[in-house]
């Protein structure tokens, strides 16, 4: 097709979109300094990523005189000829001075690298042959200043292995002195696939080179006297499989100052930052990554965003972050918990508001609330009036499973998928449903803005449910004593009474039995929430389990001698 001129770009002499797989087209910059962008697609028919045109940037001094020219030029050359680089640490092998220095190390490894090129275990492998033999340069200077070259490499089914002979004796002073610590792979590539990052195909002409990088403690390599030292224990910062769960267009950071940091590593979350382009002296996160490994599912990463909003600020919106970028690294991690502890006397003390639905046949108090307070069911908000997520989730899972009428389950569903509606979360299809015709009926379709609550840290759900078995104990001791007083004086009357009557009639007030199991019960939270907590926790409930299982055992003892001839 022929070459076109719009307002803000050149667009050179392209071919026909219905060439192209439906919905496989894309734009991406080539260079941000030259202003030149290309359209990339997959043709019908094949798996490879081709050329469907390239825009110039007439605002970056692009005629179409030199756009053509360029066009020339470069459709000359079969191979796309762009660099693509991984940069590793690596360690010294021998360092006799009348031989060349050996090094060796990962060259490179499967997944994302700091570039935001993802390389494939099957791209690797078949490139693992095409390294041996490359010369080996100082920060990818050309063929005069090569310093040696790579004598072997091996793929072991994650990473590729190198090893290296260094003639320049300056250059190996400076590697056994440790002034040059990594290693950059650098080669060309014929194809690249797009898929929430960069994934090349064809490497070639491939080059090793030795790079200062500042140093990061993960990855400082370690000088060896002898030739067979025992293998280095290296983890390279990301590599592995990612999903993307929340991004930013990249047009609107500056392109060379992009970084990575963790912003939770025990859980696989990983955040690529960068400087903005209008503002350089702020820093936003362009994309979180949440790794495979730790089973991260959509409503898992959609709730995770919730929870730290501050992390998904738009790049053009100045809001400050909770926590300084700079910082991340070095912050104490603290796991988030997917559950509260709310007691029985937290949850009488709600208002009205903070449940789904209120059964008929109570009345208000002096404070507006309703009484008995059994009547109203499936909390979801805290005492300052904001969702709490894991309450939410419980409330939403508990209701079909409720034994209260249908007309007011149906009630509650509907408050429940409203609001998941509003935050974002999704919805079963019954739910969704039920909200729809709810909107229809009452004419009511407006935002209404929600606050979520931060969901507590580790420490303060076991020091919530240390205090709550605190009392439960408490509880067991006294019955406890109650029972013995009773088997001491079983076989005789107290006013005409049963022993158990008589003396439960005078004795100090305590805490009725079936409190003190709805109390536990209150606290313990599902089998699925509870499967996915450290052992800690998960002692504790067993715990907890058991001292509702002797409780029932004592109040059946207590009915059978409640019922027993005096």
């Amino acid at each position: 097709m022929p070459w076109e001129e719009t307002e803000q770009y050149i667009r050179s002499g392209h071919r026909s979109p219905e060439e192209f797989q439906l919905g496989s087209l894309r734009t991406v910059v080539l260079s941000e300094r030259e202003g030149i962008k290309a359209v990339v697609g997959k043709p019908k028919g094949k798996d490879t990523t081709e050329v469907q045109t390239y825009l110039f940037d007439k605002s970056k001094g692009w005629t179409v005189e030199k756009a053509k020219a360029w066009f020339d030029k470069h459709k000359k050359d079969k191979a796309v000829r762009k660099h693509v680089s991984a940069i590793m640490p690596f360690k010294v092998l021998e360092k006799i001075v009348d031989k060349p220095l050996k090094i060796r190390g990962v060259a490179m490894t499967a997944g994302m690298s700091r570039n935001f090129n993802i390389y494939t275990p099957e791209e690797l492998q078949a490139f693992t042959k095409k390294l041996v033999s490359a010369p080996v340069y100082v920060e990818h200077v050309a063929v005069p200043n090569a310093v040696g070259k790579v004598t072997k490499t091996e793929w072991d089914g994650q990473n590729l292995w190198y090893e290296a002979e260094i003639y320049d004796d300056e250059v190996a002073a400076k590697i056994r002195k440790g002034l040059i610590q990594h290693v950059s792979v650098g080669a060309d590539y014929e194809a690249i696939d797009l898929s929430d990052g960069k994934v090349p195909h064809g490497l070639h002409n491939a080059e090793l080179s030795l790079v200062a990088v500042p140093g990061i403690p993960e990855t400082n390599i370690q000088v060896l006297e002898k030739l067979h030292a025992k293998e280095q224990n290296f983890e390279p910062i990301i590599a592995g499989e990612y999903v993307l769960g929340f991004y930013q267009d990249a047009a609107a950071f500056m392109p060379e100052h992009f970084s990575t940091i963790w912003l939770d590593k025990d859980n696989g979350v990983l955040a690529i930052i960068g400087k903005l382009r209008d503002e350089p002296e702020i820093q936003r996160v362009q994309s979180i990554f949440f790794s495979k490994e730790k089973m991260w599912d959509e409503n898992k990463i959609r709730d995770w965003l919730l929870l730290h909003p501050h992390y998904t600020a738009p790049a053009g919106v100045s809001v400050p972050l909770q926590t300084p970028l700079k910082g991340l690294e070095k912050m104490k991690e603290k796991k988030q918990l997917s559950e509260r502890i709310w007691t029985r006397e937290y949850i009488d003390n709600l208002p009205d508001s903070a449940f789904a639905v209120i059964l008929p046949g109570g009345e208000k108090d002096e404070e507006g609330k309703t009484v008995p307070r059994k009547l109203r069911k499936f909390p979801y908000k805290n005492a300052q009036g904001k969702i709490d997520l894991p309450h939410l989730r419980n409330a939403n899972a508990r209701v079909p499973q409720s034994e209260i009428p249908e007309e007011y389950k149906q009630k509650a569903m509907r408050v429940l998928g409203s609001v998941k509606k509003r935050l974002g979360i999704g919805m079963l299809a019954e739910e969704a449903k039920i909200v729809e015709q709810n909107e229809q009926d009452s004419g009511e379709n407006e935002e209404i803005a929600l606050e979520v609550a931060e969901e507590p840290t580790m420490d303060e759900l076991i020091a919530s449910i240390e205090e709550v078995v605190d009392k439960v104990n408490d509880a067991v001791n006294a019955l406890t004593t109650r029972i013995e007083r009773l088997e001491k004086l079983v076989g005789g009357k107290l006013e005409g009474k049963n022993v158990v009557e008589g003396l439960l009639k005078n004795s100090k007030s305590m805490i009725p039995v079936e409190d003190a199991i709805k109390m536990i019960q209150n606290v313990l939270p599902s089998p699925m929430v509870e499967r996915s907590w450290g052992f800690g926790p998960q002692r504790l409930c067993q715990e907890l389990r058991g001292v509702v299982l002797k409780l029932r055992k004592r109040v059946r003892k207590d009915e059978r001698t409640r019922k027993a001839p005096i």
